[in-house]
Parts: C-alpha cells; sequence; structure tokens
C-alpha cells in the first residue's frame, strides 16, 4: 500500500484549521521535513559554491602572476588542469557530484586556455568565435555529465556567443537594430526552454529540478521586457513590435504555466513581469496627461498617482497569487 508522506503544504493547512497548535508547528515542521532530501541538496550546492571559488582562485591566481609566467608554463598548466580534472570525473563517477563539478571545471578551464591561445598568438578572431568554440567543444562534456548546472553553463556560454555575434557582426553591418538582439536572445531562451520541457516530459531526469525553469522563464520574459519597457519610456526608441513580441511570450507563459504544467514558480514569475510591465505603462500616461516636470503641483501629483497605481497593481497581483495559489496546491493534490 503506498503511503503519502505529508509536506509543509499539509501542515499549513492544519494549522489554518487550528488543527495544530502555533507551539508545536516548528516541531511538526521538523518531523516531516524531508532530511536526506535536504542533506543531498545541501551537499550539491555546497559542492558547487565550493568548485565556483576553487576556479575563481585559480583565474584570478593565474590573471595576477601572468606576465611573470612563460608561455609554456601557461598552456601547461591549463591544459594540465583540463586533464586532471576529466580524468578526476572519469575515476571519481560523471554520475556522482564530484565527478560531476570535476566536468564543469574541465569545461570553464577549456575556455581559459581558448581565451589565453587567442591572447598569446593574437588570431585576431573576435570574441564571439572564442564563445562558439568554446561552446562546441565542451558539448560532448555537457552531454556525459547529465548534469543541470553544466547544461546552464553551456546555456550561458551560447547565450553570450548570440550576443556577441549581433553586436560585433550584426549590428555593424546593420543587419539588425539593437533592440533586435534582445529579441534574439529572448527567442533562444525560449527555445531552450522548450526543448527543457520536451526533455522532462521524455524522462530526463536531470532536468527536472525546477530552478531549471524558473532560470530560462526569467531570463527569457527579462530579455522581451526591456526591449518592450524600452518603447514604453521613448516611442522613437524601437517599434510596436517589441511590445507584442513580449505580450506573446508573457501570454504564453501564463497559459501554459497555468493550465498545461501548472507550476505555480513559473506562473508568479511571469505575472511579476506583467505587473511591472502595467506600472511602466501607467507612468508614461501620467506622464503623457499631467506629467513629471511642468511644475511642484503637477510633479507631486504625478508621484501620488503613480504611487497609488504600483500599489493597486502590487496589490492585485499579491492577491491574484494568493488566490490561485490554493488552486494550484489542490490541482496537485
Amino acid at each position: 500500500m503506498n503511503v503519502k508522506r505529508s509536506n509543509l503544504s499539509d501542515l499549513n493547512t492544519l494549522r489554518r484549521a487550528d488543527l495544530v497548535p502555533a507551539d508545536r508547528y516548528a516541531e511538526a515542521a521538523y518531523r516531516i521535513r524531508d532530511h536526506e532530501f535536504w542533506s543531498t541538496w545541501a551537499l550539491r550546492v555546497l559542492m558547487a559554491l565550493g568548485s565556483g571559488h576553487v576556479l575563481g582562485a585559480i583565474i584570478f591566481f593565474f590573471a595576477f602572476n601572468w606576465a611573470d609566467m612563460p608561455v609554456f608554463a601557461k598552456f601547461a598548466v591549463l591544459q594540465g588542469g583540463i586533464v586532471i580534472t576529466a580524468l578526476g570525473a572519469l575515476i571519481a563517477g560523471i554520475d556522482r557530484p564530484v565527478g560531476q563539478s570535476l566536468l564543469i571545471a574541465a569545461s570553464v578551464l577549456t575556455g581559459v586556455v581558448l581565451a589565453v591561445f587567442g591572447q598569446i598568438y593574437q588570431t585576431g578572431a573576435d570574441a564571439y568565435q572564442l564563445f562558439v568554440s568554446w561552446g562546441m567543444l565542451i558539448i560532448p562534456w555537457v552531454l556525459i555529465s547529465r548534469n543541470a548546472a553544466h547544461w546552464l553553463v553551456w546555456l550561458i556560454v551560447v547565450f553570450i556567443a548570440i550576443g556577441l555575434y549581433c553586436d560585433q557582426v550584426l549590428i555593424p553591418f546593420k543587419s539588425i537594430e539593437n533592440t533586435d538582439a534582445y529579441l534574439i536572445l529572448g527567442s533562444f531562451l525560449a527555445v531552450a526552454l522548450a526543448a527543457r520541457e520536451v526533455a522532462v516530459r521524455l524522462d530526463t531526469t536531470w532536468l527536472v529540478p525546477s530552478w531549471t525553469r524558473y532560470v530560462l522563464v526569467f531570463a527569457g520574459l527579462a530579455c522581451f521586457f526591456l526591449v518592450a519597457l524600452l518603447y514604453v519610456l521613448d516611442f522613437e526608441a524601437t517599434t510596436s513590435l517589441t511590445v507584442l513580441a513580449f505580450l506573446i511570450a508573457l501570454g504564453a507563459s501564463l497559459a501554459v504555466y497555468r493550465f498545461v504544467l501548472a507550476d505555480f514558480g513559473a506562473f508568479a514569475i511571469a505575472t511579476g513581469f506583467g505587473g511591472f510591465f502595467l506600472m511602466a505603462v501607467g507612468g508614461r500616461l501620467i506622464a503623457e496627461t499631467i506629467g513629471f516636470d511642468s511644475g511642484e503641483f503637477s510633479i507631486l501629483a504625478s508621484l501620488a498617482l503613480l504611487t497609488i497605481w504600483c500599489v493597486a497593481i502590487t496589490a492585485g497581483m499579491g492577491r491574484t497569487l494568493i488566490v490561485l495559489r490554493q488552486q494550484f496546491v489542490e490541482a496537485r493534490a
């Protein structure tokens, strides 16, 4: 017989019904906590932080002493680091947190080697080519590690490569405008999010952690939001299509994570961006009608109206999320 394990949501329901005394709430929360899960989570977080600090220390150490090191020593140390971390991952096991952290370290050092090579031999390559090469070289390690953090590192490398390509090639040759780069980056993140959702549906367990979804939802909407905000604040800075792109991305996020995949966290992120956009629209309408620079009275009146508007939007979002959160909980139950 399968017995459902109580969670914090169940405890909160009992507390609201006054079935759990306030002075016993902390003890009850401790007893129903999944200690094995949180121990594993803490181990992986601490390992990730430790690995990041070690890699940062190595990079800063060599950056500080770089001028005094011979060329052979530079490549020997960095390439030796790649060999050591890659072999260490194989020995430790690529399915274990230690092995996965070592593979991430090897991927980071690969980018450092490419940067050093370009610096020493002055290849003349553009910066985006470095990141493209970096992303291509570490794909095998990303695939065999089956680690969400490693996948995120690769996404960041590719994201920077696309951004630099837009900045160094497409924009200078007038193929796109500055604001179009954000739409391209947002579209890339939307594709990555869709790929993540499909992979999870295909039982790719290492992508299941919810933060992999939240990072992409937040970053993708942020790219669309920035150009839409620019249009709201200055109509001549870009076109209304940026607002349309943001509204499409926002509406799709709200619909998918409300009715299809039912994720309150992702839905709340999208709701937040929607609220900020409404605040910006209200601010622009106030600026166009009353103005913020037509005298002391108009400034104070405009600031008061903007404050009331922002408070109303915030309160409305909070109330909506409180109501919908309960519906999400009931749907999962």
